[in-house]
């Protein structure tokens, strides 16, 4: 069925949709700096990355049940916040980490409630009247009960109507893109199905190059290599 070509760094779809770029390959796992100076991406082609329940990592969760035509990179979130003021929704949030958006999108319903908090006679001062995408910050649960955060001031706003069956009606849409995710190490693992998010303050590098075949970590499978190759990004 149509749905667009997803090549990025999407593994697993619907049986429907054409095979993606990941999904035949090896690849199992994969990390993409965006603290370095030098943007990174490594590529795990055996083993997992992150361990079962890793203590700073977010369950990924599967939309594909909702129709989603492929296995986004999604977390439940716990909180959006907006300009100061924590969107109200008694519906279920999930966000999408795609690094092919620049900023954020929002299902219509979670949208429309951002601008209506900051224009409601009981809106605080500091926040009553300011644009809500002044401040932007969505939160997640870690596998040890922490919380962690995610900010991005002034991103590119836009609404969205989700058209996934199921979904709709039951649940509220949040896709973050580099805006959010800018100086931050993403690490996802397919196998253990866990998205881990370091935000790391990183010294700039002295200019250079960077071998693309450089390896990070090597693993033995039967007779063939597999290996974690960092490429600039």
């Amino acid at each position: 069925r149509p749905g667009g070509v997803f090549m990025g760094l999407i593994k697993e779809r619907q049986s429907d949709i054409r095979p993606t770029f990941l999904g035949q390959t090896e690849i199992t796992a994969f990390q993409l700096d965006l603290a370095s100076r030098k943007k990174t991406l490594s590529l795990c082609f055996e083993g997992a990355l992150l361990p079962p329940l890793s203590p700073q990592a977010v369950p990924l969760v599967d939309l594909r049940p909702f129709g989603d035509p492929v296995f986004h990179y999604s977390a439940l979130a716990k909180a959006v916040t907006c300009a100061g003021l924590p969107i109200k929704s008694d519906r279920p949030i999930y966000v999408i980490f795609d690094t092919g958006t620049t900023g954020l999108s929002l299902s219509r319903d979670l949208y429309e409630e951002a601008f209506a908090s900051t224009r409601q006679p009981s809106t605080p001062a500091l926040s009553k009247g300011k644009s809500p995408w002044s401040d932007v910050r969505v939160t997640f649960t870690t596998n040890d009960g922490r919380v962690q955060e995610l900010r991005a001031k002034n991103p590119i706003s836009l609404p969205v109507d989700v058209p996934w069956r199921d979904f709709q009606d039951k649940y509220s849409l949040v896709v973050v893109g580099l805006s959010f995710l800018e100086g931050s190490v993403l690490t996802i693992d397919t196998t253990t199905s866990q998205l881990e998010i370091a935000q790391v303050n990183v010294p700039p590098e002295k200019p250079g190059t960077i071998d693309p075949k450089n390896c990070e970590q090597s693993y033995r499978f039967g007779e063939a290599e597999r290996k974690l190759c960092k490429l600039d990004a």
